[in-house]
C-alpha cells in the first residue's frame, strides 16, 4: 500500500492531467453523440438566443426566468460562428470545475490522493458529465460554486490587502450566481452564523461576519439599482415552494403536476379561492396569495403529511431513480436505445457511492478534524445545501450535483482514503448500526425501483418521447 502511494504521490500531476483530460473528452463523446438539446423548461433559454438576435436585447429577467445564459449561447451561435462552441465550452467548465474541486481536496487534506479520487470519481459521475450537453445553468453554477469555496479557504488565511482582495472577489462572485440560479441566496447567513459560531476565534468571527454583512448589504444595493433581476412590476411564480411543500406535484414533491387528477384538483382548489376572495381574473399576485395560504393550510391542518413530504423529497433526492436530463441525453446519444444499461450507468455509481459513505462513515474522525474551522465550514456548506435541494422547494434530481460534486465527493474520497476496515469489523456497535442503515436504504431504493417499474410505469418508460429534436 506505500509502494502504491509513494507511487501516485510521485506521478500525481501525470495522473492529474490524465484524469482531466479523460473527464474532458468523456463529456465531448456525449455531446457529440447527443442528438436531443432542446428539453422540457431548457428549451426556452435556446429560444432566448433567437429572440436577442431578433429584437437585439431581451430582459435579464422575466418572471421566473433569467436570460444571461441566453446571451452567452448568442455569444457563440452568432458572434463566434457556431452553437457547438457552448457545449465545448460547458464541457471545458465541467473539467475546470473538477480541477477547482482537487485543489479544494489538496488545500484542505494535504494529500494528492483525496484529490485524484474525487476527480476520478467525477469521471463516473455521469449525472454531472451528460449535463455539459444541456443548455442550462448547472454546470456554471458548479464552477462557480467551486471557485467560491476554494476563495472562502483561501479567506480564512489571508491578511492584509489579500484579505480584502478575495472578500472582493467574492462578492462579485456570489451576486453573479444570481444572474444564472438564486441558490446562494441566504448564503450571508451561513457566513454570519459560522462567524458568530466561532467567536473565540476573532479572526474568523470578524472576517466572516464582516463578509456576510458586505453580501447581504451589496445584493441589496444591486437589487435597489435594478441592476440584479427583482425589479418591480417582474412578479415571480412561488410554484418551486408551492410544489415543494403541497401534494400536487406529482409522486410528491414533484415541480409540476404530471397526473390530471392533481391538476384538476388544484383547478377547482383555485376556482373556490376566487370565488370566495371574488377574483374574476386571478393575477400572478392572486396565484401566489392561494399558493401560500395552501401551502400554510396543508402545514397547519396536516403537519404530519407535510414532514412525511419532507422525508419521501429527502429519500429521493438520494434515490435511485435515474435523473431525467442525463437519462434522455444519454439513452438518445451515446447509448441509442439502451434503456436498462443507461439507467444502471447513472445510477451505480451514484448509489454505490452513497453506500459507501454510509460504511466509511467514522463520526470520530469527523468530530476531530471539525476542530480545523476550514472544515466545519464545509460541513455547515453540506447542511446548507441540503436544505436548499431538499427542503426549501420542489424535488428535482438535479438539484444533487452540486452537492455530490463540490461536497460529498470530495469528503467520500478522504473518507476511502481514511477507512480502516479492520477497524469497523472490530466495532460491533458501528458495524451493526450502518448493517442496519445500509438495509434501509436498500429497502428504500427496491420501493422507489418497483413504483418506477410497476406502480408509474408509464410515467418513467415514456420519457424519451417528451424529447424535442433540434440537431
Amino acid at each position: 500500500m506505500n509502494k502504491i502511494s509513494d507511487y501516485i504521490s510521485r506521478k500525481a500531476s501525470l495522473i492529474l492531467i490524465t484524469l482531466l483530460v479523460s473527464n474532458f473528452l468523456i463529456r465531448l463523446l456525449i455531446y457529440y453523440n447527443t442528438k436531443f438539446l432542446s428539453i422540457g423548461d431548457y428549451r426556452s433559454y435556446l429560444k432566448g438566443i433567437e429572440l436577442i438576435k431578433e429584437r437585439g436585447t431581451i430582459p435579464l429577467v422575466s418572471g421566473n426566468s433569467l436570460s444571461l445564459n441566453s446571451y452567452i449561447g448568442y455569444f457563440f451561435k452568432y458572434v463566434l460562428g457556431n452553437i457547438d462552441y457552448y457545449f465545448i465550452f460547458n464541457c471545458l467548465l465541467g473539467t475546470i470545475t473538477s480541477y477547482i474541486v482537487y485543489l479544494i481536496c489538496l488545500k484542505l487534506t494535504k494529500n494528492k490522493l483525496v484529490g485524484l479520487l474525487t476527480v476520478l470519481l467525477h469521471c463516473i459521475y455521469l449525472e454531472f458529465m451528460a449535463f455539459s450537453s444541456i443548455f442550462y445553468t448547472p454546470i456554471i453554477m458548479m464552477f462557480l460554486l467551486s471557485l467560491i469555496i476554494l476563495l472562502l479557504i483561501h479567506y480564512f488565511n489571508a491578511t492584509g490587502y489579500k484579505k480584502f482582495l478575495i472578500a472582493f472577489i467574492l462578492l462579485l462572485l456570489v451576486n453573479g450566481t444570481f444572474y444564472f440560479k438564486g441558490e446562494l441566496g441566504y448564503l450571508w447567513i451561513l457566513l454570519i452564523l459560522f462567524g458568530l459560531i466561532n467567536f473565540k476565534k476573532k479572526q474568523i468571527l470578524i472576517g466572516f461576519v464582516l463578509l456576510g454583512t458586505l453580501l447581504t448589504f451589496s445584493t441589496r444595493v444591486l437589487r435597489f439599482y435594478h441592476i440584479l433581476p427583482f425589479k418591480e412590476g417582474n412578479i415571480s411564480a412561488n410554484d418551486f415552494r408551492f410544489f415543494g411543500h403541497t401534494l400536487y406535484g406529482g409522486d410528491g414533491g414533484d415541480g409540476a403536476f404530471i397526473y390530471k387528477e392533481n391538476e384538476e384538483k388544484y383547478n377547482k382548489a383555485l376556482s373556490e379561492y376566487c370565488e370566495k376572495n371574488k377574483i374574476k381574473n386571478p393575477t400572478r399576485i392572486d396565484k401566489n396569495n392561494f399558493h401560500w395560504e395552501e401551502v400554510k393550510n396543508f402545514i397547519t391542518k396536516h403537519p404530519f403529511k407535510w414532514i412525511h413530504l419532507q422525508f419521501y423529497k429527502f429519500c429521493r433526492f438520494f434515490g435511485v431513480v435515474p435523473e431525467g436530463n442525463s437519462f434522455k441525453i444519454l439513452v438518445s446519444g451515446v447509448l441509442k436505445g439502451k434503456t436498462a444499461i443507461t439507467a444502471i450507468l447513472l445510477v451505480l455509481p451514484f448509489a454505490v457511492m452513497i453506500l459507501l459513505i454510509v460504511i466509511t462513515f467514522d463520526f470520530g474522525s469527523i468530530k476531530g478534524r471539525f476542530n480545523k474551522p476550514e472544515l466545519l465550514l464545509m460541513g455547515f456548506l453540506v447542511l446548507y445545501y441540503i436544505v436548499a435541494s431538499v427542503f426549501y422547494g420542489q424535488y428535482q434530481e438535479r438539484y444533487r450535483m452540486p452537492l455530490m460534486v463540490c461536497l460529498l465527493i470530495p469528503y467520500l474520497s478522504w473518507s476511502l482514503v481514511k477507512f480502516n476496515f479492520k477497524k469497523l469489523i472490530k466495532n460491533k456497535v458501528a458495524l451493526s448500526l450502518k448493517i442496519g442503515v445500509v438495509v434501509l436504504i436498500l429497502g428504500i431504493w427496491a420501493f422507489q425501483t418497483y413504483n418506477a417499474l410497476v406502480v408509474h410505469k408509464e410515467r418513467y418508460m415514456g420519457v424519451i418521447d417528451k424529447i424535442t429534436i433540434v440537431k
